[in-house]
């Protein structure tokens, strides 16, 4: 008899212990995932080179402003996409304050035709993020991936003084 009683307080035990885990890590991945302040999210439309007009999402953290400028990323997505295709990490580099803009590459989403142009569209992109007012431009990393890779490698080599560091994930170089 006494061992079905510790044997249920043990039962009993594990069940509280591991209610208090599946809660706590709820609660902790609550908290990861929206505890970083809001982010805005806008639609963005800026004219490219030789007028082939240009669109993206500019993800901004909460505070930023021309007199509270922030890091920026360029972030550009492979062939066959559009710009949300970068979603997971613009949210996530602006969670952790950098203003990103996700591109859509020329002939690609919501840019003009024709797809390939002018660099893929990635100089004018890291041009226009380089103009905003509220991102410091000292401060600007290019990220592309697939084909977007070489969009990065082209917006490097136009304005080589306007990033500080490039990351290329699963591309070819160009």
């Amino acid at each position: 008899m006494g061992y079905r009683a510790s044997s249920s307080g043990k039962v009993q035990w594990m069940l509280v212990v591991s209610l208090l885990l599946v809660l706590g890590g709820s609660l902790l991945a609550y908290c990861i995932q929206t505890g970083r302040g809001s982010i805005a999210v806008r639609d963005t439309r800026f004219m490219g080179t030789d007028g082939i007009m240009m669109s993206g999402l500019l993800y901004i953290p909460q505070g930023v402003t021309s007199k509270n400028p922030a890091p920026g990323i360029l972030a550009i997505h492979g062939y066959i996409n559009s710009r949300e295709t970068q979603d997971v990490l613009a949210i996530e580099f602006s969670r952790r304050g950098y203003v990103v803009l996700a591109l859509d590459q020329t002939g690609h989403g919501f840019s003009d035709p024709p797809a390939f142009a002018n660099g893929f569209g990635g100089p004018d992109g890291l041009r226009y993020l380089h103009s905003l007012d509220f991102v410091d431009p000292n401060n600007i990393g290019i990220e592309g991936h697939s084909m977007g890779g070489y969009a990065t490698v082209c917006a490097a080599a136009k304005y080589p003084d306007y990033y500080k560091s490039t990351v290329i994930l699963g591309s070819a170089p160009g």
